[in-house]
């Protein structure tokens, strides 16, 4: 197996998001549940989050446009501000993120 290939290779999504902010605000927006809120979800939903505590638990609910609610459970696996948050999404579908200061997001879904 090549070593740079992970094991769960065909499972994993890497992407760059690239924003037009200063990396505070950037920061703000993944750790404070008012702008979550409108930023959090595809289009036409919205999101209600029942908990938050960035080192605890993320516990929200995204509110679809046909009126079904999808409940999500995230454990915070660890945040360093401003540099990293990693998460294990445990609702179905479960997986596990880790988004960095280098505007580098990893979504590893489990099976």
């Amino acid at each position: 197996m090549n070593d740079s290939v992970s094991e769960t290779a065909d499972r994993e999504i890497s992407t760059t998001p690239v924003f037009n902010a200063p990396r505070h605000v950037v920061w703000k927006a993944w750790t404070d549940p008012m702008p979550i809120a409108r930023w959090w979800g595809s289009y036409g939903f919205t999101t209600t989050t029942r908990e938050y505590a960035p080192g605890g638990a993320w516990l929200f609910t995204m509110h679809g446009p046909d009126g079904t609610d999808h409940r999500n459970d995230v454990l915070f696996a660890a945040v360093v501000a401003p540099e990293m948050i990693e998460y294990d999404h445990g609702s179905s579908p479960v997986f596990h993120v880790r988004s960095n200061s280098r505007r580098k997001a990893n979504v590893k879904q489990d099976c």
